[in-house]
């Protein structure tokens, strides 16, 4: 598919209006268009149905209780992929447009709304994300493997000992290495040992969890954080992603090849991200000295 036609069909659209009519019509609309509506009638629906899946915001301007410019600064206090906003308003004078831009709007469409109008504006505002999504990924995934890179593990260890502190929600931290890689490449060459690391970033980009994020730590070692899991759930799962990485890497010059892993389950509130990847290093550490090719449970 072109960008062309990526710009016009298969996104995913939030229309946030207190209006069911035309929540109805506007939905119609993109659906001609090819595109998936997802609709909200009122601020809090809206900030639930909002994740980094929806690519374009619709929003009414005159809603109750909070109005579209300041569900617009809540939008962009998420803090994820910039996602273009266009309100939808009766009246787009000076004054409305200076405040929907310092709320972070991006466009207008003045209703009564047309096909036409509506087609204008979503391919331009498509265009807009899909270039932001490019520069996001060059920002923050590593280009080998596939999974996010270490200025993106940064980030999200933050924000994930932020809310965990805040909500006080177990989670796991678990630190893999591939084993004897060092060996990889000298017998068998760095292109082979790419090829071992591209099925390392296969095995975590496809079989964590939808909830689970992963990254490249920096050479043969990859980090996986897991949300809403203790000690003994992230053991289960490192079990399987070892598992999967042995049948990947065997279709390589190399062979079947191993991983050891160090967990670091999160229960209390307070440990840095420091001190959680040191403890899961801890444990690594010990697979290791315990032979490798297993994972071991910080305690």
């Amino acid at each position: 598919m072109d960008d062309a036609t990526r710009d016009q069909q298969g996104a995913r659209i939030l229309i946030v209006d207190d209006e069911p009519l035309i929540t109805a019509r506007v939905a119609e609309m993109l659906a001609e268009l090819g595109h998936v509506a997802v609709v909200a009638h009122d601020w809090s629906s809206a900030l639930q149905a909002y994740d980094h899946t929806i690519d374009l915001v619709l929003l009414d301007l005159i809603m109750p209780k909070v109005d579209g410019f300041k569900l617009a600064r809540l939008v962009r206090a998420r803090g994820t992929i910039y996602t273009p906003i266009v309100f939808l308003t009766g009246r787009a004078d000076d004054q409305a447009r200076q405040k929907a831009l310092e709320a972070g709007g991006d466009d207008f469409l003045v209703k009564p709304i047309s096909t036409l109008d509506l087609r204008v504006r979503v391919t331009a505002m498509l265009r807009i994300r899909r270039l932001t999504e490019a520069l996001h990924r060059q920002a923050t995934v590593d280009a080998l493997t596939g999974v996010g890179n270490r200025h993106a593990l940064e980030t999200a260890l933050q924000q994930r000992v932020a809310e965990g502190g805040r909500y006080r929600r177990p989670w796991s931290l678990a630190l893999f290495d591939a084993d004897h890689f060092k060996r990889v490449n000298d017998e068998h060459g760095h292109e082979v040992g790419d090829d071992v690391l591209r099925a390392a970033g296969e095995t975590f980009r496809t079989r964590i969890r939808t909830c689970d994020l992963a990254f490249r730590f920096g050479g043969e070692e990859f980090v996986v954080i897991l949300p809403e899991t203790t000690g003994e759930g992230a053991l289960v799962l490192a079990e399987r992603l070892r598992a999967e990485f042995a049948r990947l890497s065997a279709s390589t010059a190399a062979g079947a090849q191993t991983l050891s892993c160090g967990i670091a389950p999160v229960i209390e509130a307070g440990e840095t991200a420091k001190a959680v990847l040191a403890r899961a290093d801890q444990a690594l550490y010990r697979a290791k000295q315990e032979g490798r090719d297993r994972s071991i449970v910080a305690e």
